[in-house]
């Protein structure tokens, strides 16, 4: 818990907690750690992966702030920071230009579920057209399924900015054959550190990190 009054970044020394995944950490950490690092050296930082119970951690104190994609637990006080898509990943081993539907739900897929959930918008989007997709390795890291779809015959379906972010000159991008819904990274917080000067002030080097970030580029079909 941080102390109450005015908050002064360049002299504070206090210790920040909060969870990400590794594509949060990449797409809107790093770039806020470089505002901290300048504008509140004194500030620490300890990172956590994600967890299957974020609105608890919070709750208890264990947290201060927990990024998140889509809509935060109506249990926590939440903003936008950063929108996102989806983009298909194939390797030189599938050696695919173009992507259609029924050629997309045949392919084997290795599939990111941070917390150890899998399913999610993609197998939801297929549902819609009676399809289903083969799910033939779960991992909860996205730098791990990226290295994994370089080598292998695996379809990834990832988000656009972290694809930007770490880059592959063996992964070709496609544009995904179906529509899927648009991502929102934000953060949320629990309603014990609402006033609290030092997570506001956080809080808006989040946004203007992620507000200096370009604009998605106008997809082509």
């Amino acid at each position: 818990m941080f102390a109450p009054g005015p908050f002064d970044p360049s002299t504070a020394r206090l210790r920040l907690r909060l969870a990400a995944s590794d594509y949060q950490q990449l797409v809107v950490l790093l770039p806020t750690l470089a505002r901290l690092r300048e504008l509140a050296p004194g500030v620490d930082v300890e990172v956590a992966g994600p967890l299957p119970d974020l609105p608890r951690a919070l709750a208890m104190g264990e947290l201060d702030l927990g990024l998140t994609v889509g809509p935060a637990s109506a249990s926590l006080e939440s903003e936008p920071l950063l929108d996102d898509r989806f983009v298909c990943l194939v390797g030189p081993k599938l050696g695919l230009r173009r992507l259609d539907l029924r050629t997309y739900a045949s392919l084997a897929h290795a599939l990111v579920a941070p917390v150890g959930r899998p399913g999610g918008m993609v197998d939801d989007a297929l549902a819609t057209h009676g399809l289903a997709r083969r799910v033939a390795v779960v991992l909860p890291d996205f730098l791990t399924a990226m290295r994994l779809a370089e080598d292998s015959e695996l379809i990834l379906t990832l988000p656009e900015r972290l694809v930007d972010a770490v880059g592959s000159d063996r992964l070709r991008r496609l544009p995904p054959p179906l529509e899927l819904p648009a991502l929102t990274l934000g953060v949320a917080w629990h309603e014990r550190v609402a006033k609290d000067p030092a997570i506001t002030w956080v809080r808006g080097q989040l946004r203007a990190a992620c507000d200096a970030q370009p604009k998605l580029r106008r997809r082509g079909r």
